[in-house]
């Protein structure tokens, strides 16, 4: 598991990716913090109570949509024709 995430996207920026992480098992669980200003920070746990920061935080702006969105994204890292796949169970959004 790894953050992607590409500064000036709209402008035709360069994606950088995290560090690769093992994950134990299938089932695991991310979080966003948002803080003042729009700050984001991630963080997976594998077991739903230790959450370990991933990736880099950045500051969330508006863009072509308005609004918050929430995205995820399976990928492989061959090339072959069935792409990754992801099931998400549920997901909650706390103040």
């Amino acid at each position: 598991m790894t953050q992607v995430s590409c500064k000036n996207a709209g402008k035709n920026g360069t994606e950088t990716e995290s560090e690769a992480v093992k994950l134990k098992n299938n089932t695991f669980y991310l979080q966003v913090k948002v803080t003042a200003g729009g700050i984001c920070n991630f963080y997976y746990s594998e077991d739903g109570e230790k959450y370990i920061a991933v990736g880099t935080a950045f500051t969330a702006n508006e863009g072509k949509w308005i609004g918050a969105k929430l995205g995820f994204l399976a990928l492989r890292q061959r090339k072959i024709n069935d792409a990754g796949s992801v099931d998400i169970d549920w997901f909650r959004i706390n103040k």
